[in-house]
């Protein structure tokens, strides 16, 4: 057995192809027939069904488990070797949602860069599938999200908790509550009861996000269906929506803050932002990687030094600060 062989092995089985896969290798297709056919003789055991198109046998998909774990432990050993007398350098390589990463990395890279000059980035923004992506390919050492995937083999490790908080246009505080709408106002301020919006339509982030699955679990709570306005994965556009035509958004503290402060007065000045005070509105922002591929040590590095250097909660009012105001005030950093 050889490595080529293996990474040979797994270019068909990942194509189930031997056309596309000595395309993708730049080799013959014997090339590729010739490696399979010496593997299966070592080991004494069918690979592949040969069909088309291919079918891995099921000793082909335990190899193949096996190929994947063997190939990650060389890169790692290869990583290590080359970067074991140099740790004050090298790259930084994550993924995290583009948001947060806006919110997040320009004062943290900076602050880090000061402690080691010599550090790279390499930083992959998008949703929490992309980042997982991400991650199960190889292309990043670590992940930052609210999502916990639990997996054997992947290692979690808590940042922060971050609130959700209610967003409601002030035309909306106005229809519902005509006679009392600022008294309501400041009332919601030290947590607002969203059952009393049943009969306004939600903006909502689409099925799969955890936020969503903590709205769902609001709702059940409160036993009330929401009218659904709008799904969206993109929390700006659920802002300005609801904004728009006069709906209700759930939003997370830590990326509700960079947006707002783009936000121009007027639009501030419409917006009721009011917290939830339930331990089920809360997230956990976790980064989350394998235990078994490889990690550089700057990598490391700035994951611990991201768990000293961000906020340990949402960067934005407590409750007791909105609910002095009649809507919202802008934090200050």
């Amino acid at each position: 057995m050889t490595f080529r062989n293996l990474e040979y092995f797994l270019a068909v089985a990942e194509d189930l192809s031997y056309a596309r896969a000595a395309a993708r290798l730049y080799v013959s297709q014997q090339t590729l027939s010739e490696a399979i056919l010496r593997l299966e003789a070592e080991y004494g055991v069918m690979l592949f069904l040969r069909k088309k198109p291919l079918e891995l046998t099921y000793a082909g998909k335990k190899f193949m488990d096996y190929a994947q774990h063997i190939l990650r432990l060389r890169e790692a050993l290869e990583n290590q070797v080359a970067t074991v007398s140099r740790d004050d350098e090298g790259l930084v390589s994550l993924a995290m949602s583009s948001g947060r990463g806006q919110l997040w990395l320009p004062s943290l890279i900076k602050t880090f860069k000061q402690l080691y000059p010599k550090s790279k980035f390499n930083i992959l923004l998008g949703a929490s599938a992309y980042q997982e992506k991400c991650l199960i390919n190889g292309n990043v050492d670590f992940i930052v999200s609210y999502t916990e995937k639990k997996e054997s083999g992947l290692s979690t490790e808590q940042l922060m908790t971050d609130e959700i908080y209610v967003v409601v246009p002030l035309s909306v505080m106005k229809d519902l509550f005509p006679q009392d709408w600022q008294d309501k106002i400041k009332q919601f301020g030290f947590g607002c009861p969203i059952a009393v919006f049943e009969s306004v339509p939600f903006f909502l982030s689409e099925p799969d996000a955890p936020i969503r699955s903590v709205a769902e679990k609001l709702f059940k709570k409160y036993h009330f269906s929401p009218t659904i306005g709008l799904e969206a994965s993109n929390c700006g556009l659920l802002l300005w929506s609801a904004l728009e035509m006069g709906g209700i958004c759930l939003w997370p503290g830590n990326t509700l803050w960079l947006h707002l402060q783009k936000c121009s007065n007027r639009i501030q000045q419409n917006l009721c932002i009011f917290p939830l005070h339930r331990s089920s509105s809360k997230l956990r922002i976790c980064a989350q990687y394998y235990s078994d591929h490889y990690m550089s040590p700057l990598s490391r590095k700035f994951l611990d030094f991201m768990k000293d250097n961000i906020p340990g909660s949402s960067p934005y009012p407590s409750k007791d600060l909105l609910a002095e105001n009649h809507q919202f005030v802008l934090p200050s950093h």
